[in-house]
């Protein structure tokens, strides 16, 4: 159980590190939001991985895997949005 709220917790922490506003170089603020569901895995999880996908030289968050979990944390292709000021 604690294993399981450690987890939880690694997770919401991520996600709200994830949905902060980041200021760039000329001082426009972008705000990045996106969905993330739980799939299900084969077998439990031997470590606790960030998995990304390099696209042209820019890494893009793919999901979470917890160690012990037969979960993943999955993050939305093509649901997210991007907002900001120019």
């Amino acid at each position: 159980m604690k294993v399981f709220l450690k987890n939880i917790f690694v997770a919401l922490l991520i996600c709200a590190l994830a949905s902060i506003a980041v200021v760039t170089t000329a001082k426009d603020k972008v705000k990045a939001k996106t969905t993330a569901q739980l799939q299900s895995r084969s077998d439990k999880a031997k470590n606790t991985a960030v998995r990304t996908l390099d696209k042209g030289g820019v890494a893009e968050l793919i999901g979470f895997s917890f160690g012990g979990s037969k979960q993943d944390l999955v993050v939305g292709a093509g649901s997210g949005g991007v907002s900001g000021n120019n």
